[in-house]
């Protein structure tokens, strides 16, 4: 019988809420042979809203990830949409770290496709803009949607929120944008509530960052 594969859901910062999101979709969607886990930060920033927060995420997640060394996961799932500490927890472990917005980048400019992203909080956009740039995907990259609620905020009205991203992406679309993310921990499933848009792909950032786990974890070899 093959032992399970562990796959931590970190979340880097003290939100349970949003780890307890994170954690019932993965659960609706993970392969039998994968065992979930999850670890909220017990400092920090409670959501994540602009690059400051960021900053002090990046510390949190090096922290945690030294904690884990000793033991650590078959893969993480890192669940902030800027990938905050994302190398450095790579290099500390030796396991595959998937970042939200690196796996759904990766999606969304799959095939050469234009598209944009889509985000709670305006403080977001050139935090994002830079990302895609270190990436390498500047070209691909049509737009950047920032709305003025924040991630937190959208979470906590789920109707409100359906309303602005289904604009957003919109405004992605009428740019010419072929695949649009919905990208943050906080509004991680709302992109399968909304409705299809012909011509353009709706990509939510946690299902493309699973997918990216689920896959390493089939790929990578079970190391001691």
């Amino acid at each position: 019988m093959v032992d399970a594969r562990r796959l931590l859901i970190l979340n880097p910062n003290t939100s349970a809420a949003v780890t307890a999101r994170l954690l019932a979709r993965a659960r609706q969607i993970a392969p039998d042979r994968v065992a979930l886990e999850a670890v909220t930060a017990e400092e920090g920033p409670d959501y994540i809203r602009d690059a400051e927060d960021l900053a002090r995420a990046e510390a949190t997640v090096g922290r945690i990830a030294d904690r884990l060394a000793g033991a650590p996961p078959d893969a993480i799932l890192l669940a902030c949409f800027g990938d905050p500490g994302l190398e450095a927890a790579r290099r500390a472990l030796g396991r595959p770290v998937i970042g939200m917005a690196a796996s759904s980048c990766a999606a969304a400019a799959a095939g050469g496709r234009p598209f944009s992203l889509v985000t709670g909080g305006r403080a977001w956009g050139p935090i994002l803009e830079d990302f895609v740039e270190r990436r390498g995907l500047r070209r691909r990259l049509v737009s950047v949607e920032t709305l003025e609620m924040t991630g937190d905020a959208l979470s906590a009205d789920p109707s409100a929120a359906l309303e602005a991203l289904g604009a957003a992406v919109q405004a992605g679309a009428a740019k010419g944008a072929e695949a649009v993310v919905i990208g943050g921990a906080g509004i991680a499933g709302l992109a399968s509530a909304m409705p299809p848009r012909e011509g353009v792909e709706i990509l939510d950032s946690l299902d493309c960052a699973l997918a990216a786990a689920f896959k390493a974890l089939e790929t990578e070899p079970a190391k001691a």
